[in-house]
């Protein structure tokens, strides 16, 4: 079949096992030449098909990046259940680079963390890792303000943290053993003011301080900004690069 040629594989989790339907042949279906798999969240328990989940080493031998969409690795479906967490744990120690998606709206605060919690479904064994986080953040005063006066509006407020749902000890394991050798921060910003975006690479530039401070064995950390319908700070790159003692890549689209 021409799919199992396929060099890139996405999955989409399902929201419980009665959707989940059988596929002959599927279960017995190797894809020897996929380098890359992206799972894409359903809204709900993001379940996968045991065929796919009994043995992700052999259904995709070749694989050595995936990419986690947006709540794809739900609470309670992690390393040990029949979720997209276990496929990534399955295949993490093969891998080189892993990115997650996510989707964050300003409502009108919103808290971005730089160590994904999603790392607590990757082994802390295995290849050097580059971790990608790709952020969609919207920041649409308008939204909660339009009909306010003017000293009773919400500021919008994105800040950072190091890590999100409680440190997790696997997730603090993974970045300690020095698996990690990078971390790339991609960043669409839409609607935000330059106020708004100067405090969210401030704090961001006080989160790279930090990721360096408790990690000696990360090398680098590059933060990407893409702007869409707001404004733009003067100096950001200069401004996060002190921020972060020089020790922070920036680049703007």
């Amino acid at each position: 079949m021409c799919c199992k040629q396929a060099e890139k594989v996405t999955l989409d989790s399902h929201a419980s096992a009665d959707t989940i339907k059988e596929a002959p042949g599927l279960d017995s279906m190797v894809f020897e030449h996929a380098h890359e798999l992206t799972i894409v969240r359903y809204p709900g328990t993001g379940l996968l098909p045991s065929y796919i989940t009994d043995d992700p080493t052999s259904l995709f031998p070749s694989v050595s990046s995936i990419v986690v969409r947006e709540g794809a690795l739900p609470v309670g479906v992690g390393a040990s259940g029949r979720g997209a967490g276990y496929v990534l744990h399955a295949l993490s120690p093969y891998l080189e680079k892993v990115c997650f998606e996510l989707s964050v709206c300003a409502d009108p605060e919103a808290t971005c963390t730089l160590v994904p919690d999603g790392l607590e479904s990757v082994s802390s064994e295995g290849k050097e890792l580059a971790v990608q986080l790709k952020y969609d953040i919207t920041c649409d005063g308008w939204r909660y303000n339009y009909d306010l006066d003017r000293e009773e509006r919400a500021d919008i407020s994105i800040g950072w943290e190091m890590y999100g749902n409680g440190e997790s000890e696997a997730v603090r394991e993974v970045m300690e053993n020095g698996r990690v050798s990078s971390l790339e921060v991609c960043i669409k910003i839409t609607y935000a003011s330059a106020r708004e975006l100067r405090t969210c690479c401030g704090s961001f530039a006080e989160c790279v301080v930090e990721a360096f401070s408790a990690f000696p064995t990360l090398d680098s950390v590059l933060l990407s900004v893409e702007y869409q319908y707001g404004g733009r700070p003067k100096s950001m790159v200069g401004m996060v690069r002190q921020g972060a003692k020089k020790r922070c890549r920036v680049r703007e689209g």
